[in-house]
């Protein structure tokens, strides 16, 4: 998790604290500026507990110190140093002040820690009192003030931010998933009915043991993934993800692909953090395989998002090359299937501060990541941008007050339709310093662009038994361009996101059976309506048809729009498979208009389907064109819809010789 602290200002502060100078003793009343020789026994005792950092024993001997001779400096910043260290806030805040009120001068250091005290509480208009009279000590340091004037601008926006909320008071996300541990980077599947998180817990213990024990919990933790079921309105008790995916080692920052079918995760040893896959076949868990050396490299990846066509994967990565010391990568797969090279997504994204948790909705198109270094709360804020048409990215925007707090906010996910957001955050030091998932109701002003999905079982039409296997693929009609390509599992189904404002033809093919296609143009704002279907895939024989639904007309023409070559290139490509097949192509009409411009209109566009395919190579012989004008509807044509239905094309087996 990240860290509250800037480490620049701990290093400071021990320079000036525990720094031993090689000549001269440092530990003379003259050196130290006193007077009681008993000060300065308390004073060193405390020095070497400190220096050992057992600051819980050296703080009273500084106390003692301080009684000896109310006025000793270096005693007040001992205690303070040692509150600080020791995460008490409050604390170090008032003996860094007293230390200050002793020696302002040599302490204007402090200032600025004690500025960093504030703007970690959220005291953002103390924290900047603090900055300006650090800004203006003869002997601030210039890395110091970079860093000083970076947060006073975050203060700015803190400030506004919370006088301006966007949203509703984030929901911590109960008993059934939060414990007395950390539970972070949430995962989850596209229908929404299962979320699976890091959680933290203690090795070889149950936490109903270890909440008895009180302050002795034990100190050796595991990561571990946990899996809930949203049922009956609730997410279910989390139970663990349980062998192969988790072992004895560290497993974290999961990310599961939009199906639930494969789960992209990190593994980390004493070496460091690697990113691998596992895939869920038949009903179990694959061995994880890692990444290749474009993703793991000898530095550190962590947080992994895979895109919803499976194609692009996001990751966080320390490797050179990056703006800053972890930055925003992505890896595209090539045509081998293989993931291709690291690509860092630039300055728009990534700063000279950390970048993390990258998430990337359904839609394609819009990024959600956390942020040390774009104007934020105070450590890690959440920050959303759009992917713009020249694959660039948008200015971040701040996902704004109350989701961002002075806390640390992390890895985000939103779901497919764009409303509700799941993230962990980091309450500061002095609130506790644990980690919980929430939720929270998006902004308006940074939604996703609504997604719906595909959820089909796949049967052999004569035997009602689940086909294995089977292809499924998606192609944008108007683009001709492929979309995704999946296969159905043990159980024939098969799940895949629909993206919305395009006209998708669905295909699904397998091995001696005709080919089903269907097309969708999926609304926004209709997007949270799933496509649930049971596809019956008809083995090739003679009498065997199919409705070839994504080839389209002009209005009362019979002119081929050219939507309809992806439909007709895969009735090629069967045709080349089966060299022996003949086929009936037939045209329908409804039973608007005259019965001889139907019957003429039906066997044009039966023959222009034809021409296409002959122009592609197939035999004219093997293929009959006939149209049926209104002869042969499927349904009534009582409405619109039904009409619809009976204006249409099909492809008939007729021979197989």
């Amino acid at each position: 998790m990240i860290k509250s602290y800037c480490t620049v200002y701990l290093c400071i502060i021990s320079l000036i604290m525990f720094a031993q100078p090689q000549k001269n003793n440092p530990y003379t009343l003259e050196n130290l500026g006193i007077k009681s020789k008993k000060a300065l026994e308390y004073f060193i005792e405390a020095e070497q507990l400190a220096q050992r950092r057992v600051f819980d024993q050296a703080i009273p001997l500084y106390l003692k110190a301080i009684k000896a001779e109310p006025n000793f400096d270096r005693a007040h910043a001992g205690v303070a140093n040692c509150y600080f260290y020791s995460r008490q806030d409050s604390l170090a805040e008032i003996w860094f002040e007293k230390t200050l009120a002793l020696n302002e001068k040599k302490y204007a250091i402090f200032y600025s820690v004690i500025g960093d005290i504030n703007y970690q509480q959220g005291k953002y208009e103390k924290a900047v009192q603090n900055y300006e009279k650090y800004t203006k000590s003869p002997n601030a340091d210039a890395k110091t003030l970079e860093k000083v004037n970076f947060n006073k601008k975050n203060c700015a926006f803190a400030l506004n931010a919370i006088k301006n909320p966007t949203s509703e008071q984030p929901k911590n996300m109960g008993t059934n998933i939060n414990t007395i541990y950390n539970e972070y980077y949430p995962s989850l599947t596209i229908d929404e009915e299962q979320l699976i998180f890091t959680a933290q817990r203690p090795r070889n213990a149950e936490i109903s043991d270890v909440r008895n024990q009180g302050s002795s919990k034990l100190k050796m933790y595991d990561e571990d993934f946990y899996v809930s079921t949203f049922k009956n309105g609730e997410w279910q008790k989390a139970v663990n993800l349980g062998p192969p995916v988790n072992t004895l080692e560290n497993e974290g920052s999961c990310c599961f692909s939009a199906d639930g079918k494969s789960v992209y995760y990190v593994i980390c040893d004493k070496i460091g953090c690697d990113i691998f896959v596992s895939d869920y076949i038949d009903k179990k868990w694959s061995e994880p395989r890692r990444l290749n050396e474009n993703i793991n490299t000898r530095y550190w990846e962590s947080t992994p998002c895979i895109s919803a066509d499976g194609n692009t994967l996001y990751f966080t990565s320390s490797r050179p090359g990056g703006k800053g010391g972890y930055d925003i990568w992505k890896s595209t797969k090539t045509p081998d299937g293989d993931w291709g090279p690291a690509e860092n997504l630039g300055d728009s994204i990534n700063t000279p501060y950390k970048e993390i948790s990258p998430f990337i909705h359904p839609d394609g198109k819009t990024l959600y990541f956390a942020s040390e270094g774009h104007p934020g709360m105070g450590s890690a804020d959440l920050f959303m941008s759009r992917i713009k048409t020249d694959g660039t990215y948008s200015t971040p925007v701040n996902l704004g007050y109350p989701i961002n707090t002075p806390g640390s906010e992390a890895s985000i996910i939103i779901n497919r339709k764009g409303d509700i957001g799941y993230y962990s955050l980091k309450k500061p030091a002095h609130e506790g310093g644990d980690v919980d998932l929430f939720t929270f109701q998006v902004p308006e002003h940074v939604k996703p662009i609504k997604t719906s999905y595909l959820k089909a079982t796949v049967i052999n039409a004569d035997t009602q038994k689940p086909i294995q296997n089977a292809t499924l693929n998606l192609i944008d009609l108007s683009a001709n361009k492929p979309i995704l390509q999946k296969n159905t599992d043990e159980d024939g189904n098969v799940l895949s996101v629909l993206p919305a404002n395009q006209l998708i033809g669905v295909f699904i093919e397998q091995k001696g059976f005709l080919t089903y296609s269907e097309h969708f143009q999926i609304e926004e704002n209709s997007a949270d309506k799933p496509q649930l279907l049971t596809i019956k895939l008809t083995p090739i024989q003679i009498g065997s048809t199919t409705i070839l639904k994504n080839v389209f007309f002009e209005f009362n023409a019979y002119q081929l729009l050219p939507a309809s070559y992806p439909e007709l290139d895969k009735l090629a490509d069967m045709l080349q498979q089966n060299p022996k097949l003949k086929i009936e192509l037939s045209g329908h009409t409804d039973d608007i208009g005259e019965d001889k411009f139907n019957l003429t209109l039906s066997q044009n566009r039966a023959n222009a389907v034809k021409e296409y395919l002959v122009k592609k190579g197939m035999q004219a012989e093997r293929i009959q064109a006939k149209g049926y004008g209104k002869t042969k509807p499927l349904v009534p044509n009582t409405n619109e819809e039904n009409r619809k239905q009976n204006r249409r094309t099909e492809c008939l087996i007729i021979g197989l010789e």
